[in-house]
């Protein structure tokens, strides 16, 4: 008995609407991710830093979940106390870094109320975020070899170099086309201004090369570093692969 195959275009068919909907599922993925990216950044480098005890990832979580979302929260705070007009605007729920609980049948949930915003919890921590790891980005790039002879025992240390300038370089051009879709889609969605996304920009980027240029200042960037690269940076000591003799000492009373 044999059994009736479909035809080809009927194949053809099937598959390419099975495609469509995997590029759907991808497409409202990725629109869930940005709108809670502050979120999903905190909870998976929270993880990490635990899991792994990354110092420079629990230290640069301090500022990223503490110390902006309260800068943010008291300079809108200070709008609302003030009564400021300018800084009314209507934020949608989609455009909270948590999007609020409502009840379905409640016509006042339907309702986008007006608010005293300066800047975004969003936009704010997004911006910290990128510019911590940019100013860590071009840090790593510029900064100089040893000024010590490459013996022949170690003949690598200068490709070593070059990987850390060129991972670098991919890093800075990588975290650049990021930024730009990271504003155009908060642009697109309509959740605030060029004048509001630009501000929180400045602010959160400041205050991300400010917070990394702290952390930097102890430990050898072994405390600010994400990328992990600092680590594994050696001082020219240990790269000389030199004979040591150990002589006995005499005590002399």
């Amino acid at each position: 008995m044999s059994v009736a195959r479909p035809p080809k275009q009927s194949l053809f068919l099937i598959r390419m609407e099975s495609l469509r909907d995997l590029l759907t599922d991808i497409h409202v993925l990725l629109r869930s991710g940005m709108t809670s990216l502050p979120l999903t950044i905190g909870g998976t480098m929270l993880l990490l830093g635990l899991c792994t005890a990354n110092y420079a990832i629990l230290f640069f979580l301090v500022g990223f979940l503490i110390l902006v979302p309260s800068l943010v929260g008291g300079v809108n705070a200070l709008a609302s106390y003030m009564q400021w007009d300018f800084c009314k605007m209507t934020l949608h729920d989609v455009c909270h870094l948590v999007i609020p609980f409502q009840v379905q049948d409640s016509q006042r949930a339907k309702e986008a109320k007006e608010e005293y915003v300066v800047i975004t919890p969003w936009m704010t921590m997004t911006a910290f975020f990128l510019g911590y790891i940019l100013q860590n980005a071009a840090v790593l790039y510029t900064r100089e070899s040893p000024e010590t002879p490459i013996d022949e025992t170690n003949p690598d240390a200068e490709g070593k170099t070059v990987t850390r300038k060129t991972q670098a370089i991919i890093s800075l051009a990588t975290i650049v086309i990021f930024i730009l879709i990271v504003i155009k889609t908060r642009y697109d969605g309509g959740c605030e201004g060029i004048l509001r996304i630009l501000g929180a920009s400045v602010i959160g980027g400041l205050l991300g090369v400010g917070w990394y240029s702290l952390l930097r200042e102890v430990g050898q960037d072994r405390l600010s570093d994400l990328f992990g690269i600092a680590n594994r940076l050696l001082p020219p000591s240990a790269l000389a692969n030199k004979p040591i003799a150990c002589l006995p000492e005499s005590c002399q009373k």
